[in-house]
């Protein structure tokens, strides 16, 4: 059994992501010379994986919750087969229906439970109005007819469902069909982009939505190209970051979930928000850094808040957690440059034998402090050069 279905591949088809394709969709279809090496790569480490599982892991891909999921938990079982451990899939646990991802057993002897989770960072709201969005873009791409102009877009507010695409279409091309080429480009020559949008900018409303066109006027060799997709440039609103509340949620979330087990448990978490770094990981599972200043001395001293997964402001808790490991941004594109990093629980004597060697740790200090010492990236671990997919642009 494969990953992919090379039957669906298009050649031909060369360019970026369509706004209502889906991931997997695009990346098993996509002729690109860096999707034919991603799916390449992928399809080796699907090769790896324990054949009485791979139906299962396969129709994850496929799913509507997207890629990301699956190929996490692709990516880690290939670590820890690569370290040479013992891996079971699923492990039934006594006592309870609920089964980790995995059973590890290192080289070392040593034994954990593995639970993978992936986070995005932004509110199930702020999900809910991109995939509508994006809905609205691939109807305006497939069906909107503008050989002279591309359409730059603002959405300014938010219907509470997909508006009607025959009402938009309709719109859009009246409003477009009223304006001369000729003109638009001798205007927005002439007065700048600025006097331009004011007159040409058509605002759209209907049933809760108001979206903001500007037609920017092609050149003459763009014109009629049929390549060329209608819209040119997305504007896109404010959208505030809960990547340390989402890490410290999940990780909660799946303790409570396998509450159970009876060893170790280690999760990991990929955190798949653009803004995503180290400290987030570090605030949400040490505790926020709070630091106080002495107003008489202007002395400042940092301290950590007790608001992290292994304690809160009465004890202890989670022990049975060892670490958390943590990704950044891992998708199908970034392979090559990721490091996961395994941060370790402060409050126990972390097992030398759990130590994993090819991985970044980040582990306690006197004084509140946290060390670290760096593993490979994935692109070593695996031989993925840093630049395998230099050759082609990704911006899918």
């Amino acid at each position: 059994m494969e990953l992919f279905d090379t039957s669906a591949v298009i050649p031909s088809k060369l360019g970026p992501k369509d706004y209502a394709e889906s991931v997997f969709q695009f990346l098993e279809t996509s002729g690109r010379t860096a999707f034919v090496k991603i799916r390449r790569f992928l399809e080796g480490w699907f090769s790896l994986y324990p054949d009485d599982e791979k139906a299962k892991l396969r129709s994850s891909f496929r799913a509507k919750e997207g890629v990301e999921s699956p190929l996490f938990e692709l990516a880690l079982y290939n670590v820890f087969h690569k370290m040479g451990a013992e891996i079971q899939i699923h492990p039934a646990i006594e006592g309870t229906g609920n089964k980790p991802d995995f059973h590890i057993r290192l080289k070392s002897g040593f034994e954990f439970y593995l639970e993978a989770i992936v986070v995005r960072g932004v509110s199930d709201k702020d999900v809910v109005r991109e995939n509508m969005e994006q809905n609205i873009y691939g109807i305006i791409d497939h069906k909107l007819k503008s050989p002279e102009f591309f359409l730059s877009v603002h959405v300014l507010a938010r219907g509470v469902n997909v508006p009607s695409e025959n009402q938009l279409i309709s719109d859009l091309s009246n409003h477009l069909s009223s304006i001369s080429h000729v003109k638009a480009v001798k205007d927005y020559a002439e007065n700048g982009h600025i006097n331009y949008d004011e007159v040409y900018t058509f605002v759209w409303e209907h049933k809760g939505w108001k979206i903001e066109f500007v037609p920017l006027p092609k050149t003459e060799e763009a014109i009629g190209k049929s390549s060329h997709r209608p819209i040119g440039a997305i504007e896109s609103g404010v959208v505030y970051s809960t990547t340390k509340e989402d890490i410290r949620n999940a990780v909660e979330f799946k303790i409570k979930h396998h509450k159970k087990v009876t060893k170790p448990i280690i999760i990991a978490v990929n955190s798949t928000h653009w803004s995503t770094d180290e400290e987030d990981f570090r605030n949400a599972l040490y505790g926020s850094i709070i630091v106080s200043v002495d107003l008489s001395s202007r002395e400042s001293h940092a301290y950590q808040d007790t608001d992290g997964v292994w304690r809160n402001k009465k004890e202890l808790r989670n022990q049975n957690l060892i670490a958390v490991i943590g990704a950044q941004m891992l998708t199908h594109t970034t392979l090559a440059s990721q490091n996961l990093v395994v941060y370790q629980n402060p409050y126990i004597p972390y097992p030398d034998e759990a130590k994993m060697e090819l991985l970044s740790h980040v582990f306690p200090e006197p004084e509140t402090k946290l060390g670290r010492t760096d593993g490979s990236t994935l692109g070593e671990i695996f031989g993925l050069p840093s630049d395998w997919l230099q050759d082609d642009v990704i911006d899918d």
